[in-house]
């Protein structure tokens, strides 16, 4: 058994092994690089579009990042990034302020410089401190120090060396009493659990001699008792002996016999015979319900394809319909979906569709119009989600991609658009704001 003397001396031991990594860690210029390396990723991925073969990449430093990067609009904007002033400072830092850093102010520090799509979208931001969170960082590497033989110099007295000698200020008298007293507390602690042991086995032994007890009574007591199965079990009907016959024609028997109840059998399939009714009744009733669903269904799937034709053949009619002249002039409106990177509205419909129309043409001739964004308060929650994929295509704005906090849009200046090749195409993006 160790004593308290070692115990005392290895705690202490420990705590002076372990006061030297308490030492502030700082931000290496390999994870300051691989920070930079992260942002300007996430820069270069919301500022262009088209470098979806970014997702799913982190780069390990800036030259991992140049390798990776293809295409002349990513490297200009990586050359764009790398320009911007950096801060020198960085090496008292932690991790949290390398993530404020990137995050937030090396942006906020060259605005005017950088491409306002990616410096000005939070999502952006959220990314790069989620990333730079999940980097592990690296301790700078202390340089060995030369060992030079010296004459012995006193050294200043440290203030481990003042808590280790405080520590080693019990003399082995006052170590003495503590082991003598921990001594005499366990010998009493034995005693104690000795005499505590007889009084434990005394009182086990009542508690089995009680059970024993209420064992014999519950037998007892359930051979008198009757069976359930037996009170239930049908009786048959006992056959008249030949002594009995015997005694009925004798003249010498009793004039009145009382004679005991018969008890009729239960039949179980009798008594099941209501409820299988009741079950075969209640699956007739659900399998008809199965059939009338089907039949609805099938029904609304032929008027799904009717409705289908019909779009197709008004499509087909809108397209081969010539251009109106001056006499024919009259406005109508066409609902077009969101338009691709080639400036292709994707579909184009008489009525508006909830998950599918974005803007309303207005056109007089059927070839050229102008058009907005749908005022839909349905229409827009849907659009906001994902401003890329849904407004990108036909508008423009301050700040197109950052849709935090907004609900509605409302459209500045008309967009152009021209019908041709039989279909409709952005000749010139709408303006729109967020409110």
């Amino acid at each position: 058994m160790i004593s308290i003397r070692t115990s005392l001396r290895a705690a202490f031991l420990v705590l002076l092994a372990a006061l030297p990594a308490l030492r502030a860690s700082a931000v290496s210029d390999a994870d300051m690089d691989k920070a930079k390396a992260i942002a300007a990723k996430f820069y270069v991925r919301y500022a262009d579009n088209a470098s979806g073969y970014l997702d799913g990449y982190t780069p390990s430093s800036m030259a991992d990042l140049e390798s990776k990067i293809t295409g002349e609009t990513d490297r200009q904007l990586l050359a764009q990034f790398k320009s911007a002033s950096v801060a020198s400072d960085f090496q008292n830092w932690d991790k949290d302020q390398l993530m404020e850093y990137w995050g937030s102010t090396f942006f906020s520090n060259n605005a005017a410089n950088l491409d306002q799509k990616a410096a000005g979208n939070g999502l952006c931001k959220k990314n790069i401190r989620e990333a730079i969170a999940q980097m592990t960082t690296t301790q700078p590497a202390q340089e060995p120090k030369p060992q030079v033989q010296e004459e012995p110099v006193p050294e200043p007295v440290t203030r481990e060396e003042v808590i280790l000698a405080d520590a080693m200020a019990f003399t082995e008298a006052e170590i003495d009493s503590l082991s003598a007293e921990n001594d005499a507390d366990l010998e009493e602690y034995t005693e104690t659990e000795k005499s505590g042991t007889w009084v434990y086995i005394m009182i086990l032994a009542i508690l089995v001699v009680v059970v024993v007890v209420l064992v014999v009574y519950a037998s007892k007591t359930m051979k008198g008792a009757p069976r359930d199965d037996e009170e239930e079990a049908p009786k048959k009907p006992e056959k008249p002996s030949k002594r009995a016959k015997k005694e009925e024609k004798s003249p010498f028997a009793p004039e009145e016999i009382e004679e005991a109840p018969v008890l009729t059998p239960r039949n179980p399939i009798v008594e099941a015979t209501p409820m299988r009714e009741k079950y075969a009744e209640s699956l007739a009733q659900k399998s008809e319900e199965i059939r009338t669903l089907n039949r609805q269904l099938a029904e609304a799937e032929e008027r799904i394809a009717e409705l289908q034709r019909e779009n197709d053949d008004l499509r087909e009619r809108l397209r081969r319909q010539p251009p109106r002249t001056e006499g024919q002039r009259g406005a109508f409106e066409i609902y077009l979906g969101r338009a691709n990177t080639k400036g292709l509205f994707v579909s184009a419909d008489r009525k508006p569709i909830e998950g599918k129309s974005v803007y309303k043409l207005t056109t007089h001739d059927g070839i050229h119009g102008s058009f907005v964004v749908i005022n839909d308060p349905y229409i827009e929650e849907i659009l906001l989600t994902d401003p890329a994929k849904w407004l990108a295509g036909g508008c423009y704005a301050r700040d197109i991609f950052d849709t935090d906090g907004y609900t509605s849009i409302f459209t500045e200046t008309l967009g152009e658009a021209i019908f041709r090749d039989g279909a409709w195409h952005v000749e010139r993006k709408a303006k729109i704001r967020y409110e």
